[in-house]
């Protein structure tokens, strides 16, 4: 008997390791087998960040922001804490690159993050 729990909650652990999901829709990005580069977008607001993730949807306007299985969006610390995030989950780091907009006398830097399926 404790061997069949033992295995439940490792295959339990297993399964919800792999799994992000984006939008409302509560997309499973790593349920996609021809889906092998993401780009992430990340803004911060104020204390937070909130990564926006690009998998190749074909509806541009389409929630593309990480929530949990509930549906609730994700909060992120810092650029970092995204960046480990999608890295236990089973995505590496390739690429970075920086899209730099002067509407104003401010600028606003959104910072861009490719990752691959490990």
């Amino acid at each position: 008997m404790k061997k069949l729990i033992l295995y439940i909650v490792l295959f339990c652990t297993v399964v919800a390791y792999a799994d992000i999901y984006v939008g409302s829709d509560k997309v499973n990005i790593n349920k996609y087998r021809k889906l092998n580069y993401i780009i992430v977008k990340m803004d911060e607001v104020g204390n937070d960040v909130w990564p926006e993730v690009d998998y190749g949807q074909t509806q541009r306007n389409k929630e593309t922001k990480p929530v949990d299985f509930n549906g609730d969006r994700l909060k992120f610390n810092s650029k970092a804490d995204v960046l480990n995030f999608f890295y236990r989950k089973g995505w590496r780091l390739i690429n970075t690159y920086v899209n730099i907009d002067m509407p104003t006398e401010t600028i606003y830097n959104t910072e861009y993050f490719i990752f691959e399926k490990k």
